[in-house]
C-alpha cells in the first residue's frame, strides 16, 4: 500500500496558464492568429471502461479550442525539461498547465486557470514507521533527501511549490534521489515504480494517486494522515 503523507502548509498551488515570456510584458497588445501550445503531459488514454480522463492540459486546451476558434492552435510535444528550455528561450509557444512561482514570473506572464491542492510525499505503507520525523512527529522530508539509503525519485524541471523546491534546492550532495526527464505526472513511471520497490518515495498530487489507485485497482494504494515539515 502507499502512504500519502501530507504537507503541513495549508496553502494552495495555482495551477496556471503562461502564454508568454517575460519579453511580452511591456509590449502592447497585438492581434493573435496561432498559438503553439507546449504539451508535457503523456496524452490521457481510454481506462478499462473506455472513460477517457483528460489530463489537465488537455482540458485547458479543449475549452480554449471552442472558446477561441478563430486562432488557430496546434500542440508541441516535449518533456517538461525541454519545454522549460523552449519557454525560458523565448520561443513562441505556451504552456496551458504550468504551476506558477515568483522564478517563472521573472520569465513568463501568467494567467491562473485553476487551484490544486498541495503535492504529498507518497511513500508505501510499510516503510511509514521508517520515515524520519521532526520533534513534532511530522514527516521530516530535508532529512529524508539527505539519507542516501533511501531512493526517491522526481521529476526534473518540474516544480513541487515553492516550499519543497526551496528545500530540493537545498539539499545535500549524496543523497538517495535521482531526477528523471519525463513527461507530466508521476502516475505512468514513478508510481509504478514505487509499487515495485525500485525507488522509496515521490511527491504528486493526491488526485494523480487516486487515478492510479482507480485505474488499477491495487491493493498497494491507500492513504493516510501526516505532514512534511
Amino acid at each position: 500500500e502507499f502512504r500519502r503523507v501530507l504537507f503541513r502548509s495549508d496553502r494552495l498551488l495555482a495551477l496556471v496558464l503562461a502564454l508568454g515570456c517575460a519579453g511580452s510584458l511591456s509590449a502592447a497588445p497585438v492581434p493573435v492568429g496561432r498559438i503553439q501550445w507546449l504539451m508535457t503531459e503523456e496524452p490521457s488514454k481510454p481506462d478499462a471502461q473506455g472513460h477517457l480522463r483528460l489530463t489537465p492540459t488537455e482540458k485547458v486546451l479543449a475549452y480554449l479550442a471552442g472558446a477561441w476558434p478563430e486562432v488557430k492552435q496546434s500542440i508541441v510535444s516535449a518533456n517538461i525539461k525541454r519545454g522549460n528550455r523552449m519557454l525560458g528561450e523565448g520561443e513562441p509557444v505556451c504552456h496551458a498547465a504550468m504551476v506558477r512561482t515568483p522564478a517563472r514570473e521573472q520569465q513568463l506572464y501568467f494567467i491562473d486557470t485553476a487551484l490544486l491542492p498541495q503535492q504529498q510525499l507518497v511513500i508505501r505503507s510499510e516503510d511509514l514507521s521508517q520515515l524520519p520525523r521532526n520533534a513534532a512527529g511530522e514527516a521530516d522530508l530535508p532529512a529524508l533527501l539527505a539519507d542516501p539509503s533511501r531512493h526517491g525519485a522526481l521529476i526534473e524541471g518540474r516544480s513541487y511549490g515553492n516550499a519543497i523546491d526551496a528545500q530540493l534546492a537545498a539539499r545535500p550532495a549524496g543523497g538517495g534521489l535521482q531526477l528523471f526527464s519525463l513527461r507530466g505526472y508521476s502516475g505512468g513511471r514513478l508510481l509504478p515504480m514505487l509499487t515495485l520497490k525500485r525507488i522509496d518515495y515521490t511527491i504528486e498530487y493526491p488526485g494523480v494517486v487516486a487515478a492510479l489507485r482507480e485505474d488499477r485497482k491495487s491493493t498497494r494504494l491507500n492513504s493516510s494522515h501526516g505532514y512534511i515539515s
